[in-house]
């Protein structure tokens, strides 16, 4: 197993390696874009899928049938209690 201190020189020797092949502009330029991609990344990998939309099944279409009927019928209960 290799060492902390021997892959932190290492990186350090690849970085300064990379750094003097690049102009300035271009070390830029590959920031901007690493941060591009990684915001795009954390995005898509965050995102929630929404269900395609469908038909209700009868058994669902008759419950909510129900349910509307029941808040009518609890509506004009309220509204016959206020009247007396």
């Amino acid at each position: 197993m290799t060492n902390p201190q021997e892959v932190k020189n290492k990186l350090g020797e690849y970085t300064k390696e990379l750094e003097s092949k690049l102009e300035p502009w271009q070390r830029g330029l590959l920031i901007i874009v690493l941060t591009v991609f990684l915001i795009f990344a954390i995005y898509q990998l965050t995102k929630r899928e929404k269900p395609a939309p469908r038909e209700l099944t009868d058994s669902e279409r008759k419950r909510l049938e129900t349910i509307a009927e029941e808040r009518i019928l609890k509506r004009a209960e309220f509204l016959n209690r206020l009247r007396k």
